[in-house]
């Protein structure tokens, strides 16, 4: 019994990513960090490999628009979100 619930607990967390966040992103000569515009971001970065839109509420719980910009950089995908044409949020994962 006991190897039967350790085989289900294996095989249930083989899809499980961690996520990281962080407050920046260290290229080959910059930095793109929380609060940089995105006009610095796409400077710096480059285009990013895709990007999603939607619809979602700020601090203020106004509804705005956010777009998530994806990039791999060093074999690490990192997901960055703007809000309002500012980085807020900077995730990464292996």
């Amino acid at each position: 019994m006991k190897k039967i619930l350790l085989a289900v607990a294996l095989l249930t967390s083989v899809g499980v990513y961690a996520q990281t966040e962080t407050s920046a992103i260290r290229t080959s000569s910059d930095i793109v960090e929380r609060g940089n515009s995105v006009g610095t971001m796409m400077n710096k970065l480059g285009r990013p490999s895709g990007s999603y839109e939607y619809i979602t509420r700020d601090a203020n719980n106004k509804i705005t628009k956010a777009t998530e910009f994806y990039y791999t950089i060093d074999s690490l995908k990192y997901t960055i979100t703007v809000m309002n044409g500012s980085i807020i949020k900077i995730v990464w994962e292996r």
